[in-house]
Parts: structure tokens; C-alpha cells; sequence
């Protein structure tokens, strides 16, 4: 008998709920400690994080542009083949050492160094480039990590030497050929206010993983908990039946307490 009252029982959702119901400020105090504890890797991780830069877009034809303020849709556009082969020139080493002439981070860098291949590096992750197929559009993005004046710098130089690099590449095949810009923004600070976005994503994330592992814990808690609480078990374990019941003193108090409310009011 004794081994049967110790046998393992699935519990039911009421019961799940009943555990949960019985601990649910231990349950809120994880939650919060999960909270603060994302909010905070959040905000170190992510509170010195600052990306300076801008973006410049030009069009690109093998037809000049005879109208000033044509956007340059009249023109013959570039097939994508042609816009992919211009996307993979402007990250080869040989555009980079164009970059770097200009930029007065680079001075005293000498050729095929170890400083000018991790300058290399740094243009790499400082400058993206993307093509739009059927409109002919080449775009350069600058985002340099903490240093807005390197930033202003790279970004001057990508505008003054793209469209004639562009340019020398078409020639080649195409004499009348135009790499126009049409619009550029200011640079400026690219992600404001990001450390409170990820304090709030790594709070909401690691609350809810802690929730949902004191939850688990809970559960498995009162699963391995062989007591009966409830005087309708102890009469299907032992199938006999219950006489009586013993009441907490606890729950004598309490029925006192509100029937002495309820003759108050009358």
C-alpha cells in the first residue's frame, strides 16, 4: 500500500495550476530578477555602441545624362551582371588604396603592411555595397563603430572618388557613360537611443526564459512531493472512505473573521 501512496502520478492542469497559483510570488520575483538582469547585460553591452555614418546613392548609366534634374530614368540602365561586376570592384584592395589616399587616418601607412591590411579590415567593415537591378542605382553605406570624425572623413572620400572610379570602369566599353548622384544624406549618429531597444529585448527575453524555468521548477517540485493534501486522494489511494476531517485552525479564523463581516452589515 505504502508503495502504491509513493507511485508516481501525472498531474492534472488543475493541479498545475494550483502549484503555480501556491508559489506565484516566487514566480514574480523571478520574473523580475530575469527582468533586471537582461535590462542590465542590455544596457553594458550596448550603452558605449555608437555607429556614425550616412548613405549615397548614384545612378549609373553607359548613356549621359544631358538633363540637370533628371533623375536618370530616361537613361540606359545596367543589366545586373554589369552592376554585380561595378559592386565587386568597389570592395577590391585596389579602391580601398583609393580610399586611403585621401583619408588622413591613413597617413604613414606604408603598402602591403600589416597596418594597411588591418586598415584593409577596417574599411571592409566600415563601407557596404548594394545595387538596385532596374533602376541602375549603386549605393555606399558608411557606418564606423565610436568615431564620428573618422566617419565624416570616409564618407567626403566615397563621394569624391566613386563617380570617376565608376566612371573609368564604363569607359572602357562605353565612352558616353554617367554615374550621377542622386541623393546622400547627412552623417549623423545611425542608432540613437539603442541601448534602451536591447536592454528592453534582453529583459523581455531572460524574464521569460526565468519565468518559464521556475514554472518548470514548480512543477517538478510537486510531482516529486508524495503527500497527499487532499482528503479525496487519501479515499482513492486507501479506496476507503473519509469520516472526517480535522480543519486548520488557520480556516476556523478566517470563517469567524467574515462571518462576524456579513452579521456587521445586517
Amino acid at each position: 500500500m505504502q508503495e502504491e501512496i509513493q507511485a508516481e502520478e501525472e498531474l492534472s492542469l488543475s493541479e498545475i495550476f494550483r502549484a503555480l497559483k501556491a508559489k506565484i510570488w516566487v514566480l514574480l520575483v523571478t520574473l523580475i530578477i530575469g527582468i533586471a538582469a537582461g535590462g542590465g547585460f542590455g544596457f553594458l553591452r550596448y550603452y558605449n555602441v555608437h555607429y556614425y555614418g550616412a548613405d549615397v546613392t548614384y545612378f549609373v548609366s553607359n548613356s549621359a545624362i544631358s538633363d540637370e534634374n533628371s533623375t536618370g530614368q530616361a537613361a540606359q540602365t545596367l543589366t545586373e551582371s554589369a552592376l554585380k561586376n561595378i559592386n565587386g570592384l568597389l570592395n577590391t584592395n585596389y579602391f580601398q588604396r583609393l580610399l586611403m589616399e585621401g583619408l588622413p587616418e591613413a597617413e604613414g601607412i606604408e603598402p602591403d603592411s600589416k597596418k594597411e591590411q588591418n586598415f584593409f579590415k577596417l574599411l571592409s567593415q566600415s563601407i557596404t555595397y548594394s545595387y538596385t537591378v532596374g533602376e541602375s542605382k549603386i549605393t555606399a553605406s558608411v557606418s564606423v563603430l565610436n568615431d564620428p570624425t573618422f566617419a565624416a572623413h570616409l564618407f567626403d572620400q566615397v563621394k569624391a572618388i566613386l563617380p570617376d572610379f565608376i566612371s573609368t570602369i564604363l569607359s572602357t566599353t562605353d565612352k558616353n557613360v554617367a554615374c550621377t548622384q542622386l541623393s546622400y544624406q547627412l552623417c549623423r549618429l545611425l542608432n540613437p537611443n539603442q541601448w534602451v531597444m536591447e536592454g528592453i529585448k534582453y529583459g523581455a527575453l531572460i524574464g521569460l526564459a526565468a519565468l518559464v524555468v521556475a514554472c518548470v521548477a514548480v512543477v517538478l517540485a510537486e510531482r516529486a512531493d508524495t503527500r497527499l493534501h487532499d482528503y479525496e486522494k487519501v479515499a482513492q489511494k486507501f479506496n476507503v472512505p473519509v469520516l472526517g476531517v480535522i480543519p486548520r485552525i488557520s480556516d476556523i479564523e478566517h470563517t469567524h473573521i467574515q462571518r462576524n463581516k456579513t452579521e456587521g452589515k445586517k
